[in-house]
């Protein structure tokens, strides 16, 4: 019958942050006044049982045992709600830290697709420009590629995470790039396991690694 007057205690008191000894402090006065009503209403409810002759109404001795019993009780309650509260604390406190950390990865991808942008826009402007005296056509084919490209990496900026068929897609006209600017140095190979086109990846999660490849893989050789 008192169950639900504590939990309106226990919710009135959880609305403020309190420090453990004073959250303590405060349940073990409030635990007075239950044990004693508590007793009271086990004395009352109890007493039209005439077997039961230990009903301090009976015999005033046992008052204190029932006191007792009630204040045992009250607290193995207010144990049960605090060790739930404290544990849904934890569960909400390792869902920020998750969210936290989910925020870092994406700020670090940001930053470094803003690092390698730029590079990569150097390399293929001077690509472009190579060929636009002896290609033009070539040149228009590659600009167009580049500027598929640009529109698909702004289309993604805002997404944290797309289908690998996607990122293949974007990875392919960084690649038409980079074959005008080999030719026949530049060997490709692809090898996807069908089923993980529809994979979630970040962004770009490809370009950087392929770039990376060719840039200290062949660039430099002859």
């Amino acid at each position: 019958l008192l169950t639900p007057v504590i939990l309106l205690v226990d919710h009135k008191f959880s609305s403020a942050e309190q420090s453990l000894v004073r959250t303590a402090i405060m349940w073990f006065v409030a635990g007075i006044p239950f044990s004693v009503i508590h007793a009271c209403l086990s004395a009352l409810l109890s007493y039209p049982v005439e077997g039961i002759s230990w009903n301090p109404l009976r015999d005033n001795s046992y008052f204190v045992f029932y006191v007792m019993g009630s204040w045992q009780t009250f607290f193995a309650v207010v144990g049960v709600l605090q060790a739930s509260r404290y544990y849904n604390r934890y569960l909400r406190s390792d869902l920020k830290l998750e969210r936290v950390e989910k925020t870092l990865i994406e700020a670090r991808l940001n930053a470094l697709r803003l690092q390698l942008e730029p590079h990569f826009l150097f390399n293929a402007m001077n690509a472009i420009s190579s060929e636009v005296s002896t290609n033009p056509k070539l040149a228009r084919d590659m600009i167009e590629d580049l500027g598929v490209l640009l529109r698909q990496s702004l289309d993604c900026k805002d997404r944290t995470e797309i289908t690998l068929a996607q990122e293949l897609a974007l990875l392919e006209h960084y690649l038409s790039i980079q074959r005008v600017r080999f030719a026949d140095r530049l060997e490709i190979r692809m090898e996807i396991e069908p089923a993980t086109l529809t994979t979630m990846v970040p962004p770009m999660l490809l370009q950087p690694l392929v770039e990376n490849a060719i840039r200290h893989g062949i660039e430099r050789r002859m």
